[in-house]
């Protein structure tokens, strides 16, 4: 298992209904098929606004599209969710993301969900389901260790060589997670769609030493630098605490584009420093907010936001 586990939120996508794997993420088009979801392109709708607010307990999505075609348009319509790795009797537990909600011009919309476990991006759903093992929670690991083995039997092995548990017997698949609904895009009208939801969070200890690898992983610029060697003097033995999500951007990128308008919004304590890996700087706006404001954008890679504080 990596020691960042990837975990972002995203932009909607179109589906063609296949399942193709991604973080949390820009919605998009898809289409459904009989092994999953799987992103298409949809050149006659463009994201006229995208309004993204990230916060450690919540993360709030608005966007704005547009049918600049001559004709109705039904698509099926995906949020993927970050995928999640193990860990051992991680805080509050594995997400359910059961409080994810969809909203359409400010109507509730139901959605349905499609549970993938990948390695390495590849899909190993089938081989896990066949053995009734639940992939979303680990199948109740560190709990069920003598029934997850059981399930598995004979094929160990073949589990550790594709990938799927590790060397220690425990699970290193990742679970994907992709929200989609049927969305109706009127000829030359706006739909508002938006979401709301509670985030899964990496948290890791640190301390401000050079074999402490936070500076690179956080994306830290020398400003950054300075407020963390302010805070946690090198030397001492003082410890922060990292706290980081991450939000799929270039998903987006399925739609006409660039997207018009983007903004982001960030919150954070007070006291805490935010630092994002991204291809634009960050704005402090007030001691607990950090914005960036676009248009006309692309993005070219995804989001990942770190908040550093102490313990």
């Amino acid at each position: 298992m990596s020691c960042f586990p990837t975990i972002l939120t995203g932009t909607l996508l179109f589906i063609a209904v296949l399942f193709a794997p991604s973080a949390d993420a820009n919605d998009s088009a898809v289409e459904v098929t009989p092994t999953g979801l799987q992103f298409k392109e949809v050149r006659d709708i463009v994201m006229e606004r995208e309004d993204l607010r990230i916060g450690k307990q919540r993360v709030d999505v608005t966007y704005v599209f547009r049918n600049t075609g001559t004709k109705e348009l039904t698509t099926e319509v995906a949020f993927p969710i970050p995928p999640y790795e193990f860990r051992v009797d991680p805080p509050g537990g594995f997400p359910s993301f059961d409080d994810f909600s969809v909203e359409v011009n400010g109507t509730p919309v139901l959605y349905r969900k499609d549970i993938r476990a990948l390695v390495r991006g590849q899909d190993v759903t089938g081989l896990l389901t066949a053995r009734k093992i639940s992939i979303k929670d680990f199948d109740g690991l560190p709990d069920t260790e003598e029934l997850f083995t059981a399930k598995i039997g004979a094929d160990m092995e073949k589990f550790r060589e594709t990938g799927i548990v590790g060397g220690d017997g425990w699970p290193d698949w990742q679970v994907a997670i992709t929200c989609h609904w049927t969305q109706t895009f009127p000829a030359g009208a706006s739909v508002t769609i938006h979401h709301r939801y509670t985030p899964y969070v990496g948290f890791r200890a640190f301390r401000n030493e050079e074999e402490d690898d936070i500076p690179v992983l956080a994306c830290l610029d020398r400003e950054a630098e300075a407020w963390l060697d302010r805070t946690f003097p090198p030397g001492q033995d003082v410890f922060g605490s990292a706290v980081w999500l991450g939000y799929i951007l270039t998903t987006a990128n399925n739609w006409q584009r660039p997207i018009g308008e983007f903004n982001l919004t960030i919150d954070k304590a007070p006291d805490e420093l935010v630092s994002a890996c991204f291809d634009r700087p960050l704005k402090i706006t007030s001691p607990g907010r950090a914005e960036i404001h676009l248009r006309n954008y692309q993005p070219t890679q995804d989001l990942q936001v770190f908040f550093l504080g102490k313990m």
